[in-house]
C-alpha cells in the first residue's frame, strides 16, 4: 500500500512540476480600476487575462446581478448602457483555464445630475441703501459646493459677503448698482 501510495505522490509531484514549467499562471487586469460617472452614461470596462491555454472570461457583479437587458459581454469587455445608481457597486471579470482562475474587480459609482434646489435670478437690481439676499443650492449625491461671481469674476463687490448657508448678501451704501449673478463651480 505504501508502494502505491509513493508512486501516486511522486506521480503528483511530477505532473505539478511539469504544469509549473510549461504553463504561466492567469494573470487578469482591469482597465480602468474605477469609474465615477453620470445616470444615464454609458461605461465599458476591459479586462486583460494572460496565461497559457485559452483563458475564458467572465464578467459578474459583487452582491448583485448583471443588468439584463442594459449589459453587453464581448470578448474581454463589459459595456453597461444607461447607467443608474441601482448599478454602483464592484464588477468582477475572472479568467478561467486548465492553470487556474484568476479575477480582478473595477469599482463603479454612478451619481445623480446636479440639481438646483433653489437657484437666484441672473440679474438684479439693486438701490443705494437696500441689502439684496441671494439663495442659492444645489443637491446631488456627490458634495456640492455654491461659489458665488461677480462680473465674471470671483471677487465679489464692496458691501457683500456669503454667510455659512452659502446665500450671498449684499448691503450697498452708495448709487444704484445692477448685480449680474452668478456662476456655480
Amino acid at each position: 500500500m505504501s508502494f502505491y501510495l509513493s508512486i501516486l505522490q511522486l506521480w503528483i509531484v511530477s505532473v505539478m512540476r511539469i504544469s509549473a514549467e510549461e504553463g504561466t499562471p492567469l494573470l487578469v487586469t482591469m482597465i480602468p480600476q474605477t469609474e465615477v460617472t453620470e445616470t444615464g452614461s454609458n461605461v465599458k470596462f476591459t479586462c486583460k487575462v494572460t496565461g497559457q491555454y485559452n483563458p475564458v472570461v467572465t464578467w459578474s457583479k459583487f452582491q448583485g446581478s448583471l443588468p439584463d437587458s442594459r449589459s453587453i459581454e464581448k470578448e474581454d469587455t463589459l459595456t453597461l448602457l444607461n447607467v443608474t445608481t441601482d448599478d454602483s457597486g464592484s464588477y468582477v471579470c475572472t479568467g478561467t483555464s486548465i492553470m487556474g482562475t484568476n479575477s480582478s474587480s473595477v469599482q463603479l459609482r454612478v451619481y445623480t445630475a446636479l440639481k438646483f434646489i433653489t437657484r437666484p435670478p441672473s440679474s438684479v437690481l439693486v438701490y443705494a441703501g437696500q441689502t439684496l439676499n441671494l439663495s442659492c443650492s444645489a443637491s446631488s449625491d456627490l458634495q456640492t459646493n455654491v461659489s458665488w461671481m461677480f462680473d465674471g469674476t470671483t471677487t465679489l463687490p464692496q458691501g457683500a459677503a456669503i454667510d455659512a448657508s452659502d446665500n450671498l448678501i449684499v448691503c450697498l451704501l452708495t448709487s444704484l448698482m445692477a448685480v449680474t449673478t452668478l456662476a456655480l463651480l
